[in-house]
C-alpha cells in the first residue's frame, strides 16, 4: 500500500462515518474536528437533537520501520468518534444513540480498508456515558474509538 499522511487515514475515517449517518436518514449533526457539544436550548421541549464528530487527531501507538522499505512506516493511531444525543424521553434517545453507534461501527466493519486508503480499521472502544440535570434534557454520550493501521510516510504519518 502507498504511503500516506495520518490527515489522509482521518479524512477516510471520516468519510465513512459520514456515509453511515447520512444513510440512517434522520438529523443529525455532523461535525469534522469540532468538539463542543450540543447547546440544551436548541432542544425542543418533547425533541432530541443528535450529533457526531471527530473528536482527537491521530495519537501514534507505534512506529515499526517497513523492512526493505525506507520510505514507509507501519503506523498504527487511535481516532476518536464522539456521538451525542439530547433529549428528554430516555428509552428514545437511548435507541438514537444506539442506532448511531450501530451504524457507525457497523460501517468500519464492512469498509475496513476506509475505501482502500488503511491497512486496517476496527472500532475498538466504546465508552457510553448518560448526564441528567434538573430543568435540562437528558445528555446520552457515546466515545468511539477507532484503531486505524496503515503506512505512513513518518513514524507519525
Amino acid at each position: 500500500m502507498t504511503p500516506i499522511r495520518a490527515r489522509q487515514a482521518r479524512d477516510a475515517l471520516w468519510n465513512v462515518v459520514t456515509a453511515a449517518v447520512e444513510a440512517l436518514d434522520i438529523p443529525v449533526d455532523l461535525k469534522f474536528r469540532d468538539v463542543r457539544l450540543i447547546n440544551p436550548a436548541d432542544v425542543a421541549p418533547s425533541g432530541m437533537k443528535a450529533a457526531v464528530s471527530l473528536y482527537v487527531e491521530p495519537i501514534p501507538k507505534s512506529e515499526d520501520f517497513l523492512q526493505g522499505d525506507p520510505e514507509s512506516w507501519d503506523v498504527q493511531a487511535r481516532f476518536g468518534v464522539g456521538i451525542e444525543v439530547l433529549g428528554q424521553d430516555d428509552s428514545a434517545r437511548f435507541a438514537l444513540a444506539d442506532q448511531i453507534h450501530d451504524a457507525i461501527s457497523d460501517a468500519i466493519r464492512t469498509d475496513y480498508t476506509l475505501g482502500g486508503v488503511v491497512n486496517y480499521a476496527s472500532a475498538a472502544q466504546c465508552e457510553p456515558e448518560d448526564l441528567k440535570q434538573d430543568g435540562m434534557p437528558g445528555d446520552t454520550l457515546i466515545g468511539l474509538s477507532v484503531e486505524v493501521d496503515f503506512s505512513g510516510i513518518s513514524p507519525v504519518g
